[in-house]
């Protein structure tokens, strides 16, 4: 067995909220076998995004809890908003329906469906990449190289190898690479060059900016 793992943003580089609404009621082809006893009214709540109280997880504990959070409960310091009426609302239906007896059963389920989505979502990527270009997703890193195969399989187009030495060190000069940081969010330095925050009852350190070629040469 191989297992490969893909990042789907780099496919799909929207919101999942956004792809989860795309699909139709008959794409849910794996929900449906997840859930294959359920009624049709209670298989539409699990064709849309979960909604879930982020924020108010601060401990193990509240996976306890008996009740759903009340809609001020599920505001989200992320995105600085609340939950519509008709998010909570499907929130509520959700726990009623499938007889949730715990937060901890409800984070349960809404990870699942998560999980069960999305797959749904990038198996009708592959089943659309198949159906027009006979190329599976699944097969690729990127959009962008997947893009190029499609590319040079439906133009049917030969590139030619190179044969002029100056063409292909103005190509090679060309190439760039992309920037690599060690990412630090903040950082405080003692500068005497800086008399603004300069202190000298405290040790004399700089901060640098490292600009590094040929990493990997």
């Amino acid at each position: 067995m191989k297992i490969t793992f893909l990042d789907s943003f780099r496919f799909l580089p929207t919101s999942f909220d956004k792809l989860v609404s795309f699909l139709k009621p008959n794409q849910f082809s794996l929900m449906k076998a997840f859930f294959p006893n359920v009624t049709d009214d209670v298989f539409q709540l699990l064709l849309k995004k979960g909604v879930f109280p982020y924020d108010y997880i601060t401990s193990s504990s509240v996976f306890e809890d008996t009740q759903l959070p009340t809609k001020p409960q599920f505001f989200n310091r992320m995105t600085n908003k609340h939950i519509s009426d008709k998010d909570y609302f499907h929130a509520q239906n959700v726990w009623e329906k499938f007889g949730i007896k715990t937060l901890g059963e409800y984070s349960d389920l809404y990870l699942k469906c998560d999980v069960i989505q999305l797959a749904d979502v990038f198996e009708n990527f592959r089943d659309l990449t198949m159906k027009y270009y006979q190329l599976d997703a699944a097969s690729f890193y990127t959009s962008p190289g997947l893009s190029w195969a499609t590319a040079l399989k439906i133009t049917k187009v030969k590139l030619e190898l190179f044969t002029d030495s100056e063409m292909f060190l103005f190509i090679e000069k060309s190439i760039r690479g992309g920037i690599t940081q060690a990412v630090h969010r903040y950082a405080e330095c003692n500068n005497t060059h800086y008399s603004k925050t300069y202190d000298p009852a405290t040790p004399i350190d700089y901060l640098f900016y490292i600009d590094a070629n040929n990493l990997y040469g």
